[in-house]
């Protein structure tokens, strides 16, 4: 009885200690729970299909294999882009604040486990009939989207339309043409910066785009627009409607002038002179 004990006690401590003190050799049978051993030319996996340890896949590798890390090419936009036109799943007025690669699963990745050869696509779409903001995963090898997940009470973040619509409504609405003649400025030389309104905006719709207008003066010269802020002229425009909903006009306070800080040496003065 004390032999069998003996032996079912080393049978158990050398299984143990082959689990996690030993690596399994290239091309020997593996389970998830077991490590494979460090090869030649760098690490290996234990490959779930065969159950096997496999030379890791290398991004640099000579062959078709493309990295799941290396950005999009131009044909891999277009087919993602067209996929998700064709799902049937969106209206056809949507827009692509986001468009990116979506890389795998960093602890599996880390882990040395094979993750598979899948290239894929993440894209914020934004809705624009609906208002709705959705996050969709697509898998270009497979051709597939494998995930849509609609962002509830979210809106996407401000886009270039935004700002050439935002732009287009400041520089036709009369009440800021006024207000520029009025403190002597130029039109032609106005700067509007866009920003985010914040979650609360009177009259505001779910999913309703709206954009905080801060103006700015830049003649021809100045470096950078933000030097000379028209202080006490800002409104709020609605991106769909293209139109400016609230407007503010306070006081006539003067435009800076260069220099805009004390001189330092002759290099910084002539630099910055406008």
């Amino acid at each position: 009885m004390k032999r069998v004990l003996f032996y079912l006690c080393f049978v158990f401590f050398f299984a143990a200690t082959a689990v996690k003190g030993k690596c399994k050799k290239y091309n020997q049978r593996c389970r998830s729970n077991e490590q494979c051993c460090a090869i030649s030319n760098g690490k290996s996996y234990c490959n779930f299909k065969t159950n096997r340890c496999e030379a890791w896949r290398y991004c640099d590798e000579s062959d078709d294999f493309k990295c799941p890390f290396d950005d999009l090419s131009k044909d891999e936009l277009e087919k993602g882009i067209s996929l998700i036109r064709n799902s049937g799943l969106f209206s056809p007025d949507i827009q692509w604040p986001i468009v990116r690669k979506q890389e795998p699963d960093k602890k599996l990745w880390n882990s040395g486990h094979w993750t598979g050869r899948k290239r894929m696509m993440f894209a914020a779409v934004f809705d624009l009939r609906n208002h709705t903001l959705y996050e969709v995963k697509i898998c270009l090898t497979t051709g597939k989207i494998e995930s849509v997940e609609e962002k509830e009470e979210m809106i996407p973040p401000i886009m270039k339309s935004d700002y050439e619509i935002a732009n287009e409504v400041a520089l036709g609405d009369p009440r800021i043409a006024k207000a520029f003649e009025r403190r002597g400025l130029n039109l032609s030389h106005a700067h509007f910066d866009m920003w985010a309104v914040g979650e609360h905006v009177p009259g505001s719709n779910k999913g309703q785009r709206r954009v905080k207008l801060v103006a700015n003066y830049k003649p021809p010269g100045t470096l950078i627009a933000d030097w000379r802020p028209i202080e006490g002229l800002t409104g709020t425009i609605d991106i769909e409607d293209e139109k400016l909903i609230e407007f503010t006009d306070i006081g006539d306070v003067p435009v800076p002038k260069p220099p805009y800080f004390p001189e330092i040496d002759n290099s910084m003065t002539k630099s910055h002179a406008n």
